[in-house]
């Protein structure tokens, strides 16, 4: 799947540096010099681009004799060859250059344009750390609390990613000229926070530090960076680790001139995680080679308080894997009203009105409970009505899934021996096909198209089950468009379905018999008055005043209960607020503060102290809420200092004598 995001830009890196100043080794001489005349594409080097892949290869065609670099979209390399896989569409230029006794020499830029994105390439977890993830961003401050390295971190020049994410120890042997290079340890590293000379004086350098900008990192339309209003492409190789920072953006501010350090475009990274990013940077301090120092500068996620996750920052992935169904084609028939389901014979799917279609990803990098890290499907829902996956609908959609017995022929020809067979049908635009259930998988007898999406259509004849959810009454099934470098399919498209009414859908509510003779009604911790239709935790005899599987609701659904509260002589003025008290996590935040400014200072109503209060709940998730074994349905109402009489020993309204009478319970 080609992701087009309709991505232009001109990564032109102009920067002609001394070879002291860009690399440690001294190159001898032999070959002749040349010119930057000599350096053009076809005489003295190739390249050759993929534009299915986005691979660009780049090959010299210069003698051995010759110390060869390349400037490209992702780096500067001292190579004859190489190759660059870059992810964007765009306009782009690549630069060589060879050494001479004058130094690097580099030739007119190559420019070449790329027409299609290829989002295989953006499946590195480093590209969700940096910017948040597909259509998100994620803005970066310089660490001068010390939340990580701190903001300044010198260290020795050979040191990378192996040392700041790896944990290399280096001895003798990987820097054997340290020593030479005016360092005491091979090892050596200081994180120096922020040293207060590092610019000039102290005040200098303290202002100076307070004006580097924060850093927003995107993948909106392409990759961007955003410093202080103004926002450039930039190129990341999370292979080689590294990043192509935007010509012509000083995204250090202003007080850190373009000579301070060697190279303000291409940035090497050493560290990246979920709150890290650490970038390596060339202190410019004219010694050249090795002897201009190597420093760090730590930028942490703008917000973090410096603590982890419980197994800390993790690199590692696990390889998708798709879903697991007990029994799919159970799940495929059955069919839940509001009074009773059934393992249907037909079931009618039409599209989600909100969202017919939508993408589904793999994140190798999300972890569990535990911290372990297990993966899991994402559906891109902020994606619908994008370019990637452009609005859709189609009124019309109306698509039957049948199961009957069919029969196979036996040995002696006869079709006498019966097995389970499932058939689908989409109105106006296809006949009945027979399909199989395998796992989890639909597999079709004929390539089928269930929707003509662009840019990828949902067609096929293996179609994967994501969700089948007879509760909720919806279910997702796709065909892949894109896959990871190991070959296996990491992004599908999706078909989001939903199950059509019994009986062309209900007219009206559902009402629950609510049975008063049950109802638990008592003073919390000396505070609230509390009517409890359904307590999970507080189950003495199992007895409730309500039919406890029936208290389900389903997306978009709202609960509401109606009662009056008769008997009570409330206080000139008094004004009781009623809570709709629950356990869903994935609904607004309850508090269950039993002090006089807690509980009651979640979303409320006032009670009517004449007549009939209505009180309700509705589900805002995605999936169903089951009140039963999960949940409390408890009405809180405020009381203390507000109830004239009945009252207990106690100065709190009698619950022993006020009756709550219930005048309806519905679902809508």
């Amino acid at each position: 799947m080609k992701h087009k995001f309709f991505y232009s830009f001109l990564a032109g890196v102009a920067l002609l540096f001394s070879s002291t100043a860009c690399t440690p080794e001294d190159e001898s001489l032999p070959a002749p010099d040349l010119t930057a005349a000599d350096l053009v594409e076809g005489k003295a080097y190739t390249i050759e681009i993929d534009q299915a892949t986005n691979k660009v290869k780049m090959k010299s065609l210069l003698g051995s004799r010759y110390v060869t670099s390349w400037i490209h979209p992702q780096g500067i390399e001292r190579k004859t060859s190489t190759e660059a896989n870059i992810p964007f569409a765009g306009d782009y230029e690549i630069r060589f250059g060879v050494m001479t006794r004058g130094g690097i020499v580099y030739g007119e830029p190559y420019r070449f344009t790329l027409e299609n994105t290829n989002g295989d390439l953006l499946t590195d977890p480093l590209w969700t750390y940096l910017t948040g993830g597909a259509d998100q961003s994620k803005t970066w401050e310089l660490d001068t609390k010390n939340l990580d390295l701190g903001a300044f971190t010198f260290m020795c020049a050979p040191m990378g990613w192996d040392k700041f994410t790896d944990g290399k120890t280096y001895t003798e042997a990987d820097y054997p000229s340290y020593a030479e290079d005016g360092v005491d340890d091979p090892n050596w590293v200081w994180q120096a926070g922020a040293p207060d000379w590092l610019f000039g004086d102290a005040a200098t350098t303290t202002a100076t530090i307070e004006s580097i900008h924060e850093l927003t990192f995107d993948l909106i339309n392409g990759a961007n960076l955003t410093v202080n209003g103004q926002t450039k492409a930039f190129v990341m190789d999370p292979d080689r680790k590294t990043i192509t920072m935007p010509a012509g953006l000083n995204w250090l501010g202003d007080r850190i001139g373009d000579s301070y350090f060697v190279d303000m475009v291409n940035i090497e990274l050493v560290k990246l995680n979920e709150h890290v990013l650490g970038l390596k940077l060339i202190r410019n301090d004219g010694k050249g080679g090795n002897k201009d120092q190597r420093m760090v500068l730590c930028f942490v996620e703008k917000g973090w308080d410096g603590e982890w996750p419980v197994t800390g920052p993790s690199l590692s992935t696990v390889p998708p894997v798709l879903p697991e169904y007990k029994d799919l084609a159970t799940d495929l028939f059955t069919i839940i009203g509001d009074d009773a389901s059934y393992h249907a014979t037909a079931v009618t799917y039409l599209l989600d009105s909100e969202q017919p279609y939508c993408l589904m990803e793999w994140d190798g990098t999300v972890k569990n409970g535990e911290g372990k890290v297990e993966g899991a499907w994402k559906k891109l829902s902020e994606l619908y009505g994008t370019p990637a996956c452009p609005a859709f609908s189609d009124d019309e959609f109306v698509m039957t899934m049948n199961r009957y017995t069919g029969y196979k022929e036996d040995s002696d020809g006869k079709f006498s021996i019966p097995y389970n067979a499932y058939g689908l049908a989409i109105e106006e635009r296809l006949a009945q096909t027979e399909f199989t259930i395998e796992g989890n998988k639909i597999v079709f007898a004929r390539e089928v198209t269930l929707l003509a999406t662009t840019p990828d259509p949902v067609k096929g004849k293996e179609f994967t089950v994501f969700e089948c959810n007879p509760e909720n009454g919806t279910l997702v099934i796709g065909v892949p468009v894109a896959k990871d470098e190991n070959g296996v399919a990491n992004r599908y498209v999706c078909a989001n379905l939903t199950v059509k009414s019994l009986g062309g859908g209900q007219a009206g509510p559902t009402v629950i018999a609510v049975n008063p003779e049950y109802l638990n009604c008592y003073i919390q911790d000396d505070h609230h008055y509390r009517l409890e239709v359904y307590n999970a935790f507080y189950d003495a005899d199992g007895l409730y005043p309500v039919d406890v599987t029936k208290l389900r609701l389903k997306k978009g659904q709202t609960i509401k209960l109606a009662f009056r509260l008769p008997g009570i002589t409330w206080t000139d003025g008094a004004d009781p607020k009623v809570v709709f008290g629950h356990n869903f996590d994935d609904l607004a935040a309850f508090n269950w503060d039993s002090n006089d400014a807690g509980v009651f200072s979640n979303p409320s109503v006032s009670l009517n102290k004449d007549g009939v209060t209505e009180i309700s709940l509705t589900n805002t998730t995605s999936g169903t809420l089951k009140f039963e074994g999960a949940s409390c349905f408890s009405i809180c109402i405020q009381q203390k200092g507000l109830v004239v009489s009945p009252l207990d020993a106690d100065g709190n309204l009698d619950a022993t004598v006020v009756k709550p009478e219930i005048v309806s319970l519905t679902i809508e």
